[in-house]
């Protein structure tokens, strides 16, 4: 059972392949006219008057009406084939059929003698046509859709406009037995080429998918590990634990696949989070006299991966505000005097001072989120 998404997809195709043979049948189709109203001139000036106009005017609605019989026959084409997709397995062929009308004897004969003479001539191109579909399709056969018995159905019922009678329908058909030929086995080999290049695309991008997918895993577990490392056995408020599994993990897996782990921005962006938890974890809570310094230099980095990551000017106030609001909880709890940080830091400092921060340059030269 296909997917939704594989079964609109097949779909799409067919509609495509339908499309193509229409167009390749179209010249072959000019011809068949053009035969068509040579031979009726022919029949008209080798018989009596009666005849005579009768065939004149038969080749004068042929002219007219040509146009009209090509959008008629690739309409009934591609309903023949959406009636097809969409209708069960034992009943995909029924209802188009029933909506034929009764045909007299002789043109049942003629439509049968069209169909199996191009199904003789068309036999190889269709079982290498089958091969490529099925590759794509699987369970849906090629042979049941653009076999050389639907398109005769569909050129038959575009004739049924022709108002000059059954011996005009039945040139047609046996014009459209000899110029069809060539025109279904070009129209074949397109197909077969369109569907092996697909199928080909389809290799290729299923391949690029498992790779990226593999890519992905891996990226995820080594950032989500080295995280999960740091923060296992620290005593840090949930707003940390929160704001590092989810933005600073976005920073660390933008860095794995624009730069690598081995870069300098990767482990400048791991030190972050050290430093983030050595300054706040209750476990290994220490108050040195550059700890205003330290937390600064933290704020400052921090800053910086969020600018990369397009964290917004809101959030970052927010998250650097509760950073300086739990340094001063951590101060109360201890009795001891809290040295304010600067939380407002101006983003055109981030880059000077005698510290320099990590990874500014090289990872803001598209700002974008890796796809």
């Amino acid at each position: 059972m296909f997917s939704r998404q594989k079964q609109y997809a097949n779909i799409k195709l067919i509609s495509e392949c339908q499309h193509l043979i229409a167009e390749d049948l179209s010249a072959p189709l000019n011809m068949l006219f053009d035969e068509a109203e040579d031979v009726l001139f022919d029949l008209a000036e080798k018989s009596d008057n009666r005849m005579k106009n009768f065939y004149f005017n038969a080749m004068h609605e042929i002219r007219l009406k040509r146009g009209s019989i090509k959008t008629d026959f690739n309409n009934s084409f591609s309903e023949l084939i959406s009636s097809h997709v969409n209708g069960t397995q034992q009943s995909r062929f029924a209802r188009f059929f029933s909506k034929r009308k009764k045909r007299p004897s002789e043109e049942s004969l003629a439509f049968g003698s069209a169909v199996g003479k191009l199904n003789q001539n068309c036999r190889e191109a269709l079982l290498s046509l089958d091969k490529s579909m099925s590759g794509i399709l699987g369970s849906v056969k090629i042979d049941n859709l653009f076999n050389p018995e639907s398109v005769c159905i569909a050129f038959q019922k575009a004739c049924d406009d022709i108002e000059s009678g059954l011996e005009v329908r039945l040139m047609l058909l046996k014009l459209f037995e000899k110029h069809g030929n060539s025109g279904l086995k070009q129209a074949y080999a397109n197909l077969k080429t369109k569907l092996v290049e697909k199928n080909a695309r389809s290799a290729e991008n299923y391949k690029k998918e498992i790779t990226d997918n593999t890519r992905l895993l891996i990226a995820n577990t080594r950032t989500k590990r080295e995280i999960n490392r740091r923060v296992d056995n620290a005593v840090i408020p949930e707003f940390m634990k929160q704001f590092l599994y989810t933005h600073w993990y976005k920073l660390l897996l933008r860095i794995y696949f624009k730069k690598g782990i081995n870069s300098r921005a990767w482990q400048q962006s791991i030190l972050v989070v050290d430093d983030l938890i050595s300054l706040f974890d209750s476990n290994t809570l220490r108050f040195s006299r550059t700890r205003n310094e330290e937390i600064e230099y933290l704020v400052n980095r921090l800053k910086n991966g969020m600018n990369i990551i397009l964290a917004s000017p809101e959030f970052q106030e927010q998250f650097i505000g509760q950073l300086v609001a739990y340094n001063r909880l951590l101060y109360k709890k201890t009795d001891r005097k809290s040295p304010v940080p600067k939380a407002s830091i101006n983003s055109d400092s981030l880059a000077t001072g005698n510290n320099t921060l990590p990874f500014m340059k090289e990872l803001l030269v598209d700002n974008k989120w890796p796809k």
